[in-house]
């Protein structure tokens, strides 16, 4: 994973969303090293991470963001959710299907 993000160029956008401390520990030199210019982060496996986790090296930099897995909790996307729950809702006093995930 080290070596596949030394062949990018910067600037780039890196997402996983896989846990992974071989990803975390690769993005973590990545940031240390210059080779991408930062991330922010919302989501570690497990939560609340160890002690040990390597993004708690990167707190204090600039270029890194590390939220508590908040960023549902914006005003925008508590409405948004809201908005959500009053469609399903009307849908099903209506008898129709919303947001179905799979075959039915």
């Amino acid at each position: 994973m080290e070596k596949n993000l030394k062949n990018f160029k910067t600037p780039f956008c890196f997402i996983t969303r896989t846990p992974s401390t071989g990803r975390w520990t690769a993005l973590t030199t990545a940031i240390k090293e210059g080779l991408i210019g930062g991330a922010a982060i919302d989501v570690l496996a497990p939560e609340p991470p160890a002690d040990d986790h390597p993004f708690f090296d990167l707190l204090e930099r600039p270029n890194f963001i590390l939220t508590p897995h908040i960023a549902w909790a914006s005003r925008e996307a508590m409405q948004t959710l809201a908005d959500q729950m009053m469609d399903n809702i009307d849908n099903f006093v209506k008898g129709e299907l919303s947001n179905v995930v799979g075959d039915f």
